[in-house]
């Protein structure tokens, strides 16, 4: 067997790893953002509409004195609203997804030339070369391989700074894109 670097032994996912990646690809999907961005216009578009229609039809320093903080802070409840919908339609996806492996322990083992991970009842071999893209956060790290699958690992564990500097190993050897992006979080969605 090839040299090992490290490894992370009783490695799981929880259920907020799964959400931390699916709300980072949503923040930077562009049919996502551009999706918010259209209903926002829509809101505010509405909101002026009926402020222009009362404006020239009534004319009314009451109304205004009313209406513009109300639609400022209807736009705030909004955009909450919207986020916490969208989370939790998120936190179902994966728990349905997720609900016969929430128990599933893996060993993930760093070689040389490939990454190595064993579940209970199987085993998989992973080149670094299959490595598309890695991702750096402030909690965790995505492993995106081959376009169809993504590691996300957890930066919380032991070996966390032995992780990072051999993924930028990596990324530099096999000429992989490594994003640092320690400023999101999951507020930034």
């Amino acid at each position: 067997m090839e040299e090992v670097i490290f490894s992370i032994q009783n490695f799981k996912l929880s259920t907020k790893d799964h959400l931390t990646y699916l709300l980072y690809e949503s923040s930077n999907n562009k049919k996502v953002i551009r999706t918010r961005l259209r209903n926002r216009i829509i809101f505010i578009f509405l909101f002026l509409s009926i402020f222009i229609y009362v404006y020239f039809t009534s004319f009314n320093i009451a109304f205004l004195i009313f209406f513009i903080p109300f639609t400022i802070v209807m736009f705030l409840v909004r955009e909450i609203t919207v986020r916490n919908t969208y989370v939790k339609g998120l936190e179902k996806y994966i728990k349905n997804q997720n609900s016969e492996s929430s128990d599933t322990t893996s060993e993930i083992t760093f070689a040389k030339s490939f990454l190595l991970i064993n579940e209970s009842n199987s085993e998989s071999k992973i080149s670094y070369k299959d490595f598309n893209d890695i991702i750096e956060i402030n909690e965790c790290v995505f492993i995106k391989i081959l376009n169809r699958s993504v590691l996300i690992i957890n930066k919380n564990n032991q070996n966390s700074k032995t992780l990072i500097e051999h993924l930028k190993n990596i990324s530099l050897q096999n000429n992989i894109p490594y994003q640092l992006n320690l400023h999101w979080n999951g507020n930034n969605f």
